[in-house]
């Protein structure tokens, strides 16, 4: 997630792109959604699941994410507040053979 997150950010175009972070955030859960609408990733925390549809789970992941840089930063393992256990869940990476890759 935090390599999504990374290349998500302007900074990874050379700044040719302003974002503010509301709009990095949505094009991240944007992103997101569609690996999920796609079956190449799933939400997942502990070995389960989130639980719903893929616009609940992202829904849910959406309420929860920081509304401020500041707040990634707060509490987060080297400023990345999806390695924080306020983050509800990581990505879980399906395989076409059907291995499951949990981050």
């Amino acid at each position: 997630m935090v390599t999504i997150w990374e290349n998500i950010h302007p900074d990874s175009l050379s700044g040719k792109i302003c974002l503010s972070f509301y709009e990095e955030k949505e094009l991240f859960l944007w992103f997101i959604e569609h690996l999920m609408n796609e079956g190449i990733v799933k939400l997942g925390n502990g070995g389960e699941f989130l639980k719903g549809t893929v616009k609940e789970q992202v829904d849910k992941f959406r309420a929860s994410f920081p509304n401020t840089p500041e707040e990634m930063e707060y509490g987060a393992f080297n400023g990345y507040w999806f390695l924080s256990d306020a983050c509800p869940a990581g990505l879980v990476w399906i395989h076409e053979n059907g291995y499951q890759d949990w981050t």
